[in-house]
C-alpha cells in the first residue's frame, strides 16, 4: 500500500515522468545568444539607440575598436563615431549574410560577420558597403557580453540595382 501511495503521489505531483533538466546547461550562454547578441548590436544602431546600450557591452579598461582609417580606444572615441555616423544618415540596415561563431563560455567566442551595410544620407542619397567584421566576445559575471576586440574590413562597394543604373558611380561616405 506503501508504495502504490508513494507512485499515486508522484504521478499528481508530475516528478516521476518530468524530464530530467541539467540546471547549468539552462543557465550556458550557447551560440544562439552570441547570434541574438549580434543582431541586436545591429538593430539598435539601425534605431539609432542610445550609446548607453552599446558602453554596457564595450570594456571598461580598454576598448579596442578599429573601422577602416578610425581606431577606437574609449568611450569617448565610440561616442564620438556614434554621433558623427548617425547625424550623417536618415536610415541605415545591416543586412548579415553570415554569422559564425566558434567557442564558448569560459574561453569567450570569435565571431565573423559578413555584411551589407546599406545607408541613406539626410540627402536620400543610397549608399551600399559590404563589410565583414570580426569581434572577439566574453560574457562577464553577469553574463553580459563585452566586446574584447572588434574590427570591421571593407569590401567592394557594390550597388545591388547596378543593372539599373548602370552609369552611377557608387562609394560610401564613411
Amino acid at each position: 500500500m506503501r508504495a502504490f501511495t508513494t507512485l499515486l503521489l508522484l504521478l499528481l505531483t508530475g516528478t516521476l515522468f518530468a524530464p530530467s533538466v541539467n540546471k547549468s546547461a539552462e543557465k550556458e550562454i550557447t551560440h544562439n545568444d552570441v547570434k541574438s547578441f549580434v543582431y541586436k548590436w545591429f538593430a539598435n544602431i539601425e534605431k539609432k539607440e542610445d550609446r548607453k546600450f552599446f558602453h554596457k557591452h564595450l570594456p571598461k579598461e580598454k576598448i579596442d575598436m578599429l573601422f577602416p582609417d578610425f581606431p577606437i580606444r574609449t568611450t569617448e572615441e565610440f561616442d564620438r563615431w556614434y554621433e558623427m555616423e548617425l547625424d550623417k544618415l536618415s536610415w541605415n540596415s545591416h543586412d548579415i549574410s553570415e554569422l559564425k561563431v566558434n567557442g564558448n563560455e569560459t574561453l569567450g567566442w570569435k565571431i565573423s560577420i559578413d555584411l551589407t551595410w546599406e545607408t541613406k544620407t539626410e540627402n536620400n542619397k543610397a549608399n551600399y558597403l559590404n563589410q565583414t567584421h570580426t569581434w572577439d566576445v566574453v560574457a562577464d559575471n553577469k553574463q553580459n557580453f563585452v566586446i574584447k576586440k572588434f574590427r570591421v574590413k571593407n569590401k567592394e562597394v557594390k550597388n545591388p540595382y547596378a543593372q539599373q543604373e548602370q552609369n552611377t558611380n557608387w562609394k560610401a561616405v564613411f
